[in-house]
């Protein structure tokens, strides 16, 4: 991103379902391509996406949309999903997923509240090694 470019916000909204997700994946994966992070983040980026709405899928209530908000920034993307969750429904961070996920992005927080559940998560650019 060069100094001119505005921070953009970009919204997708699926249904709740495993099939979906792929999209969000690509979706996340652009973004990161279009704000010249390299090959390392995006790809780190594009995976914890895929895990946060995997676990989210998999509290969804039925016939529920997922919520995906990317913002991307000068050192980083931001993510947040929400999902209308089943009753008692929460993400455990003892699952593999969470697991995955965590320690794919820079930061990672999912909380549960009034019916639904929301990750957020941020992906930074990696370090360049100079030599």
């Amino acid at each position: 991103m060069t100094d001119a470019e505005p921070v953009r916000l970009v919204e997708v909204v699926v249904d709740a379902v495993a099939d979906q997700v792929a999209l969000l994946r690509s979706v996340a994966a652009d973004v990161a391509i279009r704000g010249d992070f390299d090959l390392d983040a995006i790809e780190d980026l594009r995976m914890a996406v895929d895990e946060a709405a995997a676990l989210l899928v998999g509290c969804a209530a039925p016939g529920a949309r997922l919520h995906c908000e990317l913002r991307p920034e000068r050192q980083q993307v931001r993510v947040r999903l929400v999902v209308d969750a089943k009753p008692d429904a929460q993400v455990e961070h003892s699952s593999m997923g969470w697991q995955i996920l965590t320690a794919l992005a820079t930061e990672a927080n999912a909380e549960a509240a009034e019916g639904r559940i929301t990750i957020t998560l941020a992906r930074a650019r990696s370090e360049k090694i100079t030599a």
